[in-house]
């Protein structure tokens, strides 16, 4: 009982080193990819002009399930409603937000991960295609979750993060619109704007301003859907400020999340079907091209692990819609290929023994 490896791991210096010994290999990595990209850029490539300004908003821990434009019975999206997108119910390729991040805006798949530490993300393509490309996060910039998103960050020519540490200490999204205001966004021109939200990431109840939505709160239900209103809220002050007319808004979610007044989050292993699956809205008014694109994903969800060609495609840089209706995604590690029709829905009893990681 006196050894002293006992109690190291209660030690705070002990557990300083122990994360910088962990987070050097991810370091050295990440750096190596920024350094590559940047030394080894896309050469120019001919998209046409269909849009003035594409906004890319990825959303944080939205479940399709609680959203009223897909059914869910209290009104949680009532402007999406209002404004009727292009609405596709889709699977995330991840039910973390490092790896679905990757994968989505990346040629990275399921099980094959080692790629991503040499290739471009769709903002170095959107760059290729004649857009300023602006990356404005409400995440964090570093550590084990964040450091992978501001890797894909850096390929912008412009990043800008709200908070300069960890997701742990972000502020409300609408926070983004002041950002998006004093960085000159929204009379921009010819620009790529990407907008990483917090979104509905667990403590819902920190999600949303005070005094904000649905009344009462009352369990974590209520709060999450709360959270998944505010976001409805962003959205429709976004489609606001940038305008309808020759932009392309796109809103996607990173992965889903299990809701209940017991047993929520993401990151369960085994995982569940509810951390696959997300929402992908899109406001248009190219309803020609939004239609082939709907034609080719049919009856199924959409896989965002073809996110970035689904992009490419409405933005004119590819003549058809390369869409994935896979049902196969990863839990935790990248690695871990699982098939998402065979998982459990946390519904199950077996929900109780499980365990959620960020």
């Amino acid at each position: 009982q006196q050894r002293i490896d006992h109690h190291l791991p209660q030690w705070p210096q002990y557990q300083l080193a122990l994360a910088a010994i962990e987070a050097r290999p991810r370091f050295v990595q990440l750096a190596e990819r920024n350094a590559y990209l940047k030394a080894n850029p896309l050469p120019p490539a001919e998209c046409g002009a269909r849009y003035r300004h594409i906004v890319v908003v990825i959303g944080e821990s939205a479940s399709s399930d609680h959203m009223s434009v897909f059914g869910y019975p209290r009104k949680t999206t009532p402007f999406a409603e209002r404004s009727s997108p292009h609405a596709f119910l889709a699977l995330a390729p991840a039910n973390q937000t490092r790896y679905s991040l990757a994968m989505m805006l990346t040629a990275v798949r399921p099980g094959e991960f080692a790629p991503f530490y040499r290739l471009h993300s769709l903002v170095s393509r959107l760059a290729a295609c004649g857009y300023r490309t602006l990356w404005v996060s409400n995440q964090g910039r570093v550590g084990r979750q964040d450091s992978m998103a501001a890797s894909l960050a850096r390929e912008a020519d412009q990043h800008v993060f709200l908070n300069e540490l960890s997701y742990k200490q972000v502020r409300h999204d609408g926070e983004v619109l002041r950002a998006l205001e004093e960085l000159g966004t929204f009379e921009a021109e010819r620009q790529a704007t990407f907008i990483h939200l917090i979104g509905s990431h667990t403590q819902y109840v920190r999600r949303y301003p005070p005094r904000f939505g649905f009344r009462p709160i009352v369990d974590t239900v209520d709060a999450y859907d709360n959270s998944i209103r505010y976001t409805d809220h962003v959205l429709q002050q976004l489609r606001a400020r940038f305008g309808a007319k020759d932009v392309l808004l796109v809103y996607a979610a990173d992965h889903g999340e299990v809701v209940a007044n017991r047993g929520f989050g993401h990151g369960f292993s085994p995982g569940f079907q509810e951390e696959y699956r997300v929402p992908l809205l899109i406001w248009s008014d190219d309803t020609a091209s939004v239609g082939r694109l709907r034609a080719a994903v049919g009856v199924a969800r959409l896989n965002l692990e073809s996110f970035d060609d689904v992009m490419l495609y409405l933005a004119g840089a590819t003549g058809s819609p390369a869409v994935s209706t896979s049902g196969v995604v990863t839990n935790l590690g990248p690695a871990n290929r699982v098939n998402y029709h065979a998982l459990q829905s946390a519904q199950r009893p077996a929900s109780e023994s499980r365990k959620a990681q960020r």
